[in-house]
């Protein structure tokens, strides 16, 4: 797998983009790896209806090997206009943590309620 292979050739982090969906995150080799943080930003571009309107920002502290030691996802929603706000509901970190279960069951980090990301 690409994300994979960016690792083993020494990445420490990857963040991946493309589907404009927030997709599930991995850990591999201790390694945080993002798969897709949404849409950000595309004024008046983008839908932002239902889970295509989901984003976040992501925080993440690696130490001084490159493995991943924790992180934050700040939960945001596109407005009607595709600008992002903060989502109080904190729906993209409850979507997240479905995904990242689903996709990487005991592979995945741990997410909690607040968003905050384990290994």
């Amino acid at each position: 797998e690409f994300s994979h292979s960016l690792i083993d050739a020494g990445a420490d982090l990857v963040i991946g983009h493309g589907p404009h969906l927030v997709r599930a995150m991995e850990l591999y080799k201790g390694r945080l790896i993002a798969y897709s943080l949404g849409n950000f930003m595309g004024y008046r571009a983008l839908s932002s209806k239902g889970v295509v309107g989901y984003s976040l920002v992501l925080e993440a502290e690696v130490d001084s090997q490159g493995k991943f030691v924790k992180g934050k996802i700040i939960p945001l929603q596109l407005d009607s206009a595709s600008i992002p706000e903060y989502d109080p509901d904190k729906k993209t970190i409850d979507l997240m943590r479905k995904l990242t279960k689903e996709d990487f069951p005991g592979k995945g980090p741990k997410i909690s309620e607040d968003g905050t990301i384990s290994p």
